[in-house]
């Protein structure tokens, strides 16, 4: 990952994994909805060996914070939400068109179907909010 943007946004490897996984789990389950727990998401993502932490409900607020940042930012509408979990969650109309528009060659749907490293990530992440 650019260590610029790591340095400037230290919770941002954390927001790219989480935007890759909503992003992941709601196309490939399009146009149907899905539910989100933040705190099995965040021990998933701990067992996984990415992120460290005290405190799973931490990062599980993260998280929390992360998914509400795409619903304001236009990329996933959701049904309801009660604490750490969303839902009813699918991708908005905005997503879609992005997750199948051609960039650099092939689709974003691709690319963040294999985005896997951090820089992988940002690419895509980069992609979807611009």
């Amino acid at each position: 990952m650019n260590d610029s943007i790591s340095i400037n946004l230290p919770n941002m490897p954390l927001f790219q994994a989480v935007v890759c996984h909503v992003m992941k789990q709601t196309q490939t389950v399009f146009p149907n909805k899905i539910d989100i727990s933040c705190s099995t998401l965040a021990h998933m993502l701990i067992n996984q060996g990415g992120f460290n932490c005290d405190s799973p409900l931490d990062l599980a607020i993260e998280i929390s914070a992360a998914i509400d940042w795409l619903e304001k930012a236009g990329l996933i509408w959701f049904g309801g939400h009660e604490l750490n979990d969303y839902f009813d969650v699918t991708l908005s109309k905005h997503a879609l068109a992005k997750l199948l528009s051609d960039i650099n060659g092939s689709n974003l749907a691709s690319q963040l179907a294999k985005a896997t490293t951090n820089e992988q990530q940002l690419a895509v992440v980069k992609q979807l909010i611009a």
